[in-house]
């Protein structure tokens, strides 16, 4: 019986010392290889065979070894380059109300020469187009002017096309416009000075007119009016003559008019990094 017991315990003995060896030799795992290309390959990662397991290390610059980097596949690493490490570049700008911030309605995160800024997605834009006829003292002017809503302050521009559409005696032509101005109450936010003449009626000129506004947030509700400086000359009583008529002069007259936008118009500036 003393025998048995002795055997029983050296069979323990003997198992646990088998069990220990497993454990230190391969820390109770299986064995995954034997050499280096026994490894399964994973995306931006170096495989090699360690103690019959498979270690990686991650390729340095490359896109999906999860590390952001200044250089990803030969290219300078963002979300544009690679979103797989930076993530998406996607999102809405954030607008201020108050204490308050929410999303921009259009303007937001898009990839442009694989980099990711702030922009409009060319979906979103309409062009809008308001026409506006306008009977001055001796002529009626017919404007039409065109401009994209929302509208980039960075690259947009207004599109005016005036033309004379009618006249009544005592006007010399031409009629010259001469400088055309946005502003919003005071503040001026583009001007162009263009220097055009109206020979006749049915003449047309076609003017482009930029905005230099700074936007405080990244997408503004702006109201606006343009104003349009003209110069024209009339015709005017001078002398009283024995036969009971006047002579006439030329008298040189200068003035403006101005229209307002009906609506408010959503300023963005594209461009900024995201």
């Amino acid at each position: 019986m003393g025998k048995y017991r002795i055997s029983l315990a050296f069979i323990f003995f003997i198992a646990a010392s088998f069990l220990l060896l497993i454990l230190a030799n391969g820390c109770g795992k299986p064995v995954e290889c034997k050499i280096s290309s026994d490894c399964s390959q994973k995306t931006c990662s170096k495989a090699s065979c360690v103690g019959n397991q498979c270690k990686y290390n991650p390729v340095p610059n490359c896109c999906g070894n999860k590390i952001k980097e200044d250089i990803e596949d030969d290219k300078p690493g963002n979300s544009c380059t690679c979103p797989a490490d930076y993530g998406k570049c996607e999102g809405k700008a954030q607008v201020k109300s108050g204490s308050r911030a929410y999303d921009a309605q259009y303007i937001g995160k898009l990839c442009v020469n694989d980099a990711c800024i702030f922009g409009i997605n060319p979906n979103d834009v309409r062009p809008v187009t308001l026409l506006d006829e306008t009977e001055l003292n001796l002529f009626t002017l017919e404007t039409t002017a065109t401009y994209n809503g929302p509208f980039d302050v960075a690259k947009d521009t207004f599109a005016f096309r005036i033309s004379l559409k009618d006249y009544k005696e005592g006007l010399v032509l031409p009629v010259e416009l001469k400088k055309i101005l946005l502003r919003n109450g005071e503040v001026l936010l583009g001007e162009k000075e263009i220097n055009f003449a109206l020979n006749k009626i049915g003449e047309v000129v076609t003017v482009n007119v930029p905005v230099d506004y700074r936007l405080q947030q990244a997408e503004e509700a702006v109201s606006l009016a343009y104003q349009i400086n003209y110069e024209y000359t009339q015709k005017v009583r001078d002398q009283k003559l024995t036969n009971g008529s006047y002579s006439h002069k030329d008298e040189l007259l200068r003035d403006d008019y101005q229209r307002r936008f009906a609506t408010k118009i959503t300023f963005v500036r594209s461009g900024a990094a995201a």
